[in-house]
């Protein structure tokens, strides 16, 4: 079939924004049309060369065409296409989720990094082995699968390709290239931050048009476990505006600091000492003064950026300590903040997974996204539009 003037930009930007209906639910090439505002002439093109590459396939529908008198045909995303992969870099053991192209989970596990990985904390060597180990255990994985893709979730700040830790505390990295390790893979990888991987996954089938929504996400770590000097507890917030995650101008969007806190006299992000912050892990008291120097920040965030909802979790986040912490110091703002159509402050219990699974949602996001105009390296590195164009 011949597409007379359709340009390397219009079949991939066609192609992307009609895998991004099918992700959501099967549809018929007629409802495509009419959604996206193309050519009944262009979906049928565009759906026959995904067909033809193995991405998309027909499936029936319960329901009958009236005028034909048979099941309708549908589209969906093919699940054996590939799949992808994310991966949760904590202090000495990683998650692993691994999702079909239509975002279903087919595995999940958690594992130590084995002996190999045993070089001195908070060193670049220590995390190129932790590099080498998650590779292996991918390979080791994958068996017949083909990998599309992978993102590796770190706490800390990462540069815009995700090539670069700029800043690490708990894997003690400072401007950090890994490009070199990541060009090792036979497939697209990259670095992304813990939180912004977590916030990605309530994008993932997300029923709200142009969301907005805080994701934060606090880390414990035992003083055994961490490199000297860094503090026992890091916190992160993935920012989504307007349905996007929100980067900010150098990529340090959702670096958590506290108003109380003095980089004069304190370390880490908050106004507690480094025992106290060790504390937390047993003392009760000591989280309600944590749990109510958060929530004094996330109150401020929410006025300032309007968010529908701010998701809270993490290691030390307990629901009954911050129903107690808001009855006892923010009750007058309880109305005002907390029940709007939903409770705007959300303590997510069931978090273990966010972040490698949002990681799986945050490949697929890029896998699947529109091309910008203009692009001149449109095809690369995704291989389906390698095969498009």
């Amino acid at each position: 079939m011949k597409l007379v003037a359709n340009s390397k930009y219009q079949k991939l930007a066609n192609s992307s924004l009609i895998i991004k209906e099918i992700m959501k639910a099967p549809i018929s090439r007629v409802a495509l049309a009419n959604k996206l505002g193309l050519q009944p002439s262009t979906v049928t093109y565009s759906t026959a060369r995904l067909i033809e590459i193995g991405l998309v396939k027909e499936v029936a529908s319960d329901s009958i065409d009236g005028k034909k008198g048979r099941k309708s045909i549908l589209l969906g995303l093919d699940p054996d296409y590939g799949v992808v992969c994310g991966v949760e870099l904590l202090v000495a053991s990683y998650r692993v989720i691994v999702s079909n192209v239509a975002g279903a989970i087919i595995a999940n596990e958690s594992f130590v990094y084995d002996d190999s990985v045993n070089a001195e904390k908070g060193t670049r060597e220590r995390f190129v082995q932790i590099l080498s180990c998650i590779r292996n255990k991918l390979e080791e994985s994958r068996g017949s699968l083909r990998i599309c893709g992978a993102c590796l979730a770190i706490a800390g700040i990462v540069s815009q390709n995700g090539q670069k830790i700029i800043d690490s505390w708990t894997h003690g990295l400072s401007c950090e290239d890994f490009s070199k390790e990541l060009a090792e893979y036979d497939y697209p990888i990259f670095f992304e931050n813990d939180a912004n991987c977590a916030a990605q996954k309530y994008l993932l089938g997300n029923k709200y048009n142009f969301d907005s929504y805080l994701y934060v996400l606090v880390h414990y770590y035992k003083p055994e476990v961490i490199p000297k000097s860094v503090p026992s507890v890091g916190i992160g917030m993935g920012v989504v505006i307007d349905g996007s995650l929100y980067r900010g101008w150098t990529n340090r969007a959702g670096e958590f600091r506290s108003v109380f806190f003095s980089r004069n006299t304190q370390i880490g992000q908050l106004s507690l000492s480094n025992d106290e912050l060790i504390a937390l892990g047993q003392d009760k008291e000591t989280q309600k003064l944590f749990t109510k120097e958060v929530l004094s920040n996330l109150f401020s965030a929410e006025a300032i950026l309007n968010p529908r909802v701010i998701y809270l979790c993490g290691d030390l986040i307990s629901k009954e300590v911050v129903d107690e912490v808001i009855e006892e110091y923010f009750a007058s703002l309880k109305n005002e903040f907390l029940k709007t159509e939903v409770d705007c402050l959300q303590v997510v219990e069931d978090y273990t997974w966010d972040v490698s699974y949002g990681a799986c949602s945050l490949v697929l996001d890029y896998m699947f996204q529109v091309p910008k105009l203009g692009d001149n390296q449109l095809g690369a590195p995704w291989k389906w539009q390698q095969r498009i164009s």
